[in-house]
């Protein structure tokens, strides 16, 4: 019995691809919604009642969410073409109980 079973090239391709999309379009979505903030002009904002400047702030807004979203989207891409999310996982639980234990005997 294996801890770890040895995943297929060929599963492991599909993976790493559907991240790789995953991340190219909410890349796509977060400079264009910065890039619409950015490049409309003015910083008025939605206290002048207009449209155009509610739609800014919330393509501002949508923007840093896929902004964020995609650099998660990236390390998900990288753990997936490397290690494996199940050897991540082991590796990220042994790294909390080495904090914990530090926590709890070495600081007061």
């Amino acid at each position: 019995m294996q801890l770890f079973p040895k995943r297929s090239a060929e599963e492991k391709r599909e993976e790493v691809k559907g991240w790789g999309w995953i991340t190219a379009v909410l890349l796509v979505v977060a400079v264009g919604g910065i890039a619409i903030f950015a490049l409309s002009g003015g910083v008025s904002g939605s206290s002048t009642g207009n449209v155009w400047g509610n739609f800014r702030w919330i393509a501002l807004l949508v923007g840093v969410i896929a902004g964020y979203l995609a650099l998660q989207a990236l390390f998900s891409l990288v753990v997936e073409a490397t290690i494996g999310p199940e050897r991540f996982i082991a590796v990220f639980v042994v790294l909390a109980i080495c904090v914990a234990i530090y926590g709890v005997f070495f600081e007061q």
